[in-house]
């Protein structure tokens, strides 16, 4: 039975994954190459053998209970370390063992009676490993990110202050063009401030923890819109907001999104009499797209590649003013969501922002 067993199943032994074949007895009817790799254990050696025969730990009662839906016929289940932190032993050089990834899936027996349970093992060693650089990196990277921007704060406070204090002083004394470089030199000072600060934000937005859960968009949009008009008090800008659109999600960082957003459709419809801005949701085949709608400026399609790359402007600073990092942090916040983002515009014609947070499809 066993031979017959390896004929029918021989493909497995090239297969770049460990797998085991055990019936209900837990007697290993299947051993493939690779799982004799890992385990330095031969194929001759556990063949017809109980299985924790050789793992004592999957002799307990509470593995056996997870294989029982199994050899019913049962959906696949996924052992993770609450079972044991490695189903099959697999030693590494130095004593390490291979970090694994086990999945026991049900497959019927050869005479049609019953199911066998196919344990599909992948070694997952190397991106652990990675991931685990990747954190470290990204904690190195942000403590040097604050440690920077730090540094580069305190000479520009210098810069602005000075500026402000020979502005006061001497302003009587300097000619026009003194007057107007003495404020060139603040407003250079105060800009490179705020692109610290998105720089920081980006950087933030990236590495930061999230915790989802359900976000009342609608919410967020009206409070911002209230923060703006606080800010100009002069402005009459039409905001529209669809009442009771939710998302699931992290609400610190979609905050941040629509902050952004809101806040480009408001600075981009300030050249504009009647300026609207409109937030709302529809639906696209199994998707929620939520959007920000204005009448401002827009932009030239032509250039829509370039809406997300940082430091990338469509429109002068002479025009409307930013650093450029804004609608980068937006991608980031949203990619993290599982979702994505994209832009359609016409130039002086307005523009619309959508985007998914991967909830649906």
């Amino acid at each position: 039975m066993l031979e017959e067993m390896h004929s029918k199943f021989g493909v497995l032994d090239h297969v770049p994954l460990g797998m085991c074949l055990v019936q209900r007895e837990l007697r290993i009817l299947l051993w493939n190459r690779c799982l004799e790799d890992w385990t330095r254990i031969p194929r001759k050696d556990v063949l017809g053998r109980p299985l924790p025969e050789l793992f004592p730990h999957l002799g307990s009662n509470r593995f056996r209970s997870r294989l029982t839906e199994i050899f019913a016929g049962g959906p696949p289940t996924i052992f993770s370390s609450q079972i044991h932190k490695h189903i099959f032993p697999c030693p590494l050089p130095g004593g390490a063992h291979r970090v694994q990834h086990t999945t026991v899936t049900a497959v019927r027996a050869l005479d049609g009676k019953g199911y066998y349970a196919l344990f599909a093992v992948q070694d997952v060693s190397d991106l652990t490993r990675l991931v685990r650089s990747a954190r470290e990196a990204n904690a190195e990277l942000e403590a040097f990110t604050y440690s920077v921007s730090h540094d580069l704060r305190a000479p520009l406070r210098s810069i602005d202050g000075f500026g402000e204090a020979l502005e006061e002083e001497c302003g009587p004394v300097l000619s026009d063009d003194g007057r107007q470089y003495l404020e060139r030199l603040r407003a250079a000072a105060r800009r490179m401030g705020t692109l610290i600060d998105d720089l920081l934000h980006l950087s933030r937005v990236t590495t930061m923890d999230m915790q989802r859960g359900g976000v009342d968009m609608s919410r967020l949009v009206e409070a911002i819109g209230d923060s703006l008009r606080r800010t100009e008090p002069s402005r009459e800008v039409d905001l529209v907001v669809a009442p009771n659109v939710t998302a699931q999600g992290d609400e610190h960082l979609l905050r941040v999104a629509l902050e952004n957003l809101v806040g480009n459709a408001w600075k981009f419809t300030g050249r504009r009499e009647a300026a609207r801005i409109e937030f709302g949701l529809e639906n696209m085949g199994a998707n929620k797209v939520y959007f920000v709608r204005d009448n401002g400026a827009g932009f030239d399609m032509d250039h829509a590649n370039k809406l997300f790359e940082v430091f990338q402007r469509l429109h002068s600073a002479s025009e409307f003013e930013g650093t450029g990092i804004g609608l980068a942090t937006v991608q980031r916040i949203i990619r993290r969501h599982g979702g994505k983002i994209w832009g359609k515009g016409k130039t002086d014609k307005g523009a619309t922002m959508y985007f998914t947070l991967g909830e649906i499809g």
